[in-house]
């Protein structure tokens, strides 16, 4: 992937990132009797915070990120009351899926893959401490920084990669692997921006490799706009400023 391939998938990272969190504080003033969203908000404010003082220089990254801060703080924020609501039902369908899977294998027979993790922070939650092994994949600029402005977690690995480039991420990837357990493989609107080949050849992995040929310990949660519908408001606008505004290639719209 060329850097303005990259850049520009980087951006939608950053436009995700902004809705999330509106979308949280949304949460967290519907449903006042769950701390995880409030939680979830002051580690994400600590996230976007974060200044690296072993540099006197900004990152191009790091400044992406300082600009979403702006925008989050900013009263005069507005986002599409489609998009909120959409983003809301898709943090809240992700985090039932992740523990009911959680609750019937117990969270020490779970390893879970976190594909293109981004500035996703929800196994930052305590509820995912105990989850034998997470492996979070991601371009090194968005790891690095995710790396320095959290603590570590004993349970979570860090694999930097391009996941165009799937022999150099299956080589990084394996060795990270624990076999015989329920593997959880998270793709959160990432399948659209691989060619179908490349795709193919990830989920023939994750099942001979990943868990040998033993479908009942694969399973997977993937959220993904696959085809545009005239009753669809919500995936017709982000398709469009995923299309338009960042011209990525959305492959699976096309195949």
């Amino acid at each position: 992937m060329n850097s303005f391939e990259k850049s520009n998938l980087q951006q939608t990272d950053m436009q995700s990132l902004e809705s999330r969190i509106l979308s949280l504080k949304k949460l967290s003033s519907l449903y006042t009797d769950n701390q995880e969203y409030t939680d979830l908000l002051k580690l994400y404010k600590k996230y976007l915070s974060y200044k690296d003082t072993s540099s006197p220089f900004l990152s191009v990254f790091a400044k992406k990120i300082r600009k979403v801060n702006r925008a989050t703080q900013s009263q005069l924020v507005q986002e599409s009351p489609i998009i909120t609501l959409g983003t809301m039902i898709r943090i809240l369908s992700i985090d039932q899926s992740l523990e009911e899977k959680m609750l019937k294998y117990g969270p020490e027979n779970i390893q879970i893959l976190s594909f293109g993790a981004g500035s996703d922070l929800r196994f930052q939650q305590d509820k995912y401490s105990k989850c034998s092994n997470i492996i979070e994949l991601d371009f090194k600029e968005s790891i690095d920084y995710k790396q320095k402005s959290l603590p570590a977690k004993n349970n979570i690995k860090y694999v930097a990669c391009d996941l165009i480039n799937i022999d150099e991420v299956i080589s990084s990837l394996t060795p990270l692997l624990q076999k015989n357990m329920h593997t959880i493989v998270l793709m959160e609107c990432l399948l659209c921006y691989l060619p179908i080949n490349i795709a193919d050849a990830y989920f023939d992995f994750f099942n001979k490799v990943v868990t040998e040929n033993k479908s009942e310990l694969l399973h997977y949660v993937i959220y993904d706009p696959v085809a545009l519908s005239k009753n669809d408001s919500f995936t017709n606008i982000m398709c469009d400023n995923l299309q338009k505004f960042n011209n990525l290639q959305m492959y699976s719209l096309k195949n």
